[in-house]
Order: C-alpha cells, then structure tokens, then sequence
C-alpha cells in the first residue's frame, strides 16, 4: 500500500470568554472523522510557513481572520497514522505531522462571526468544559492535553 505525508496546520481558536471554536464535518461526504469535533485545521502548501498555512486554513474553513489573534506555535508536533481513499479510490496510508497553533481572540466569542460552509454541518463556540463531553477527532484531544485544557478543568 502506497503512503503518503501531509504536513498540518491546526489552531486552537480561544476567546475572550473562554469558548473553543470547533467544527463537525458532514457524515454524508465519507469524511474520516465524521462524526467528531474537529479543530480548523489543514495541509501546509509547499510554498507556505506553518502559521501561513494556519491563517489561510482558518479563513477558508470557518472565515475567521486570525491575523490581529496573539498566535503561539506549541509543541511537540504530534504524529497521526490512518487510512485514507483518495478521490480516484485508491486507499493509502497517511502519515499526517499536526503542527498546533494556540489562537487568542481579542473578542468575546459573541463578537466573532463565523460562517459554516462546504463539508461543515455544524460549527460552533463551545465552553471549554462542554468540550470534555464532546467526541474528539485523536489529535484535537491530543492538542487540548498539550495546553492543558483538561487539567484546568478537572
């Protein structure tokens, strides 16, 4: 089986009052993950940074400019392994490598407009301690350990 590797940008969008802006991708679509919160989150471009990447991808996914957010890279890059069917349904592995970005909002999540689009079927502010209910995709769980969401909360 052939593999492949993508480098990602992802970013924890946090606002003022505390709230994570996450997204659910549509079932319909065959998307892996489906069913799970997810955050903004996509392939670097060969031409761009880490953080390029990840203010492009925010903007395109839920048209948020995060340009004026304070912005920290975090680390370690976290690895991720799956399966994936490419358009031409030929089934590969993937080897994915999460680069996370931390994203502070200078507004309370009530003053950030978002909008929901394409493969989205909900997006949506939640407070961080509904997260703890929510069913994560395994690298956004991985990200909320990372800067210690859960700790925080428990």
């Amino acid at each position: 089986m052939r593999i492949i590797h993508r480098v990602i940008s992802s970013a924890l969008l946090v606002s003022q009052d505390w709230k994570i802006l996450l997204w659910m991708k549509d079932p319909s679509w065959w998307w892996v993950y489906a069913h799970c919160w997810h955050l903004p989150w996509g392939w670097v471009e060969e031409w761009e940074t880490l953080e390029e990447a990840m203010l492009r991808e925010v903007a395109e996914e839920v048209w948020v400019d995060v340009s004026g957010y304070k912005r920290k890279l975090l680390s370690p890059v976290w690895t991720w392994e799956s399966f994936k069917t490419l358009a031409w349904w030929e089934r590969v592995v993937c080897k994915m490598q999460f680069n996370r970005f931390l994203c502070l909002a200078p507004h309370t999540s009530d003053q950030i407009s978002f909008t929901a689009w394409d493969d989205f079927v909900k997006v949506m502010w939640m407070w961080a301690q509904d997260v703890l209910s929510c069913t994560l995709v395994p690298w956004s769980i991985d990200f909320f350990e990372t800067v210690g969401l859960f700790d925080y909360l428990q």
